[in-house]
């Protein structure tokens, strides 16, 4: 049972936005049910988790793990994050400490498919492939270039124990790209 782990996954804290600049964990001594039903911290992790999505390289395992706390507090307002994009952009254009950070023009334009692509992998880790193909495909549709939805959905399928649709994703992810990574899953997948 995942939730039998939810206090070691969940970390106490949240990045505080007037300290969201220098990353700083602020503590927080909430247990898991306190901080579940309280809907600011709720919300607060869910800002938090697009903010790092939208801006960490697409390599960094820290969207993953706040957007997997996320889902912890509350599954569903994980799988809503594909509805809620303009609610992003109005919430961090409003607020003074964010704002700051969208210096960058269209920076939610430019790097969502990012947010769909840590939800998808998110999902996939969590095991809940039908969300997680969702998301994956959402990414394609926003950026066909990025090789790395192409490495998920071929990772689903092979766990699915469908290989040769394992074998056709690795295939569309080595078309886009020449990354090491594609090589490796090959050669542990057999594939």
């Amino acid at each position: 049972n995942i939730l039998k782990d939810k206090d070691r996954l969940l970390p106490h804290f949240v990045f505080n936005d007037y300290k969201i600049n220098q990353r700083q964990p602020i503590e927080i001594k909430y247990s898991f049910e306190e901080r579940r039903d309280n809907k600011e911290i709720v919300n607060d992790q869910s800002l938090n988790s697009v903010f790092f999505a939208l801006y960490e390289p697409i390599n960094s395992h820290r969207p993953e793990y706040l957007f997997k706390n996320l889902y912890f507090l509350d599954p569903s307002r994980l799988s809503e994050i594909k509805f809620i994009r303009e609610k992003y952009e109005n919430i961090y254009r409003e607020d003074p400490t964010l704002k700051l950070y969208l210096a960058e023009e269209n920076i939610i334009e430019k790097n969502w498919s990012n947010v769909l692509y840590f939800v998808g992998k998110t999902f996939m880790k969590l095991k809940l492939y039908e969300e997680s193909l969702e998301y994956f495909n959402k990414t394609i549709e926003q950026d066909k270039d990025n090789y790395l939805p192409y490495l998920g959905i071929a990772l689903i399928n092979f766990e699915l124990g469908n290989k040769d649709n394992a074998r056709k994703y690795i295939g569309m992810a080595e078309n886009l790209s020449d990354n090491d990574e594609i090589n490796i899953y090959k050669e542990i997948l057999g594939l």
